[in-house]
């Protein structure tokens, strides 16, 4: 379940166990190694090691540590299982641009796990990367009153052309009860 690094094929030479605790070589190891080492600490049920790795980067500011480490704590998956904390971290994760955290934090602000329900803000997380894609500059805004105004236009014209027959033959009709004369169509058929 965790993102980028569990199908990521394992081209970085791993670093030994011992020394990855120690912050001088935490600050030296490229970020991918460190992920992919917390990676293989969760698969063997060490939860607290890759936690440990994943959180210098996360409060670094890496997204994907901030994410992963949502996750975790989502599920309780080698810590204590704590909802506040996975929405800490999705929201950290999110407000950076993670489209998965943006969408686990919304399902959890909708349905109100960790955090009070707010539907409203839940759907704006889950549909955020849509809205930004939707809001153009403001130099575009005459522009899209002018789309609107000519779909508004197409809409209408299409919609008067649809009915048109439909309010003749309704006029016709009426035109014919009024005068006492058959609907249309019932003459050929008294013949």
């Amino acid at each position: 379940m965790l993102k980028r690094y569990f199908s990521t094929h394992l081209t970085v030479a791993l670093v030994c166990l011992g020394s990855l605790f120690s912050p001088s070589v935490l600050a030296e190891t490229p970020k991918a190694e460190i992920m992919l080492n917390a990676v293989q600490h969760l698969r063997m049920g060490q939860g607290e090691q890759a936690v440990a790795l994943w959180k210098p980067l996360a409060e670094g500011g890496f997204a994907d540590a901030q994410f992963n480490l949502g996750i975790v704590y989502l599920h309780g998956d080698g810590v204590v299982k704590n909802a506040e904390e996975a929405i800490k971290w999705f929201r950290l994760a999110a407000e950076q641009g993670d489209r998965q955290a943006q969408q686990q934090l919304g399902v959890m602000i909708l349905h109100g796990v960790g955090i009070a329900a707010n539907p409203e803000e839940g759907y704006r997380w889950i549909n955020k990367k849509h809205h930004e894609h939707m809001q153009h500059g403001e130099h575009l805004a005459g522009e899209r009153q002018r789309a609107a105004q000519l779909i508004w236009q197409s809409d209408m014209r299409e919609s008067y052309n649809r009915n048109r027959g439909v309010q003749a033959a309704q006029v016709v009709a009426d035109l014919r009860r009024r005068a006492g004369m058959p609907p249309a169509g019932t003459e050929l058929a008294a013949r």
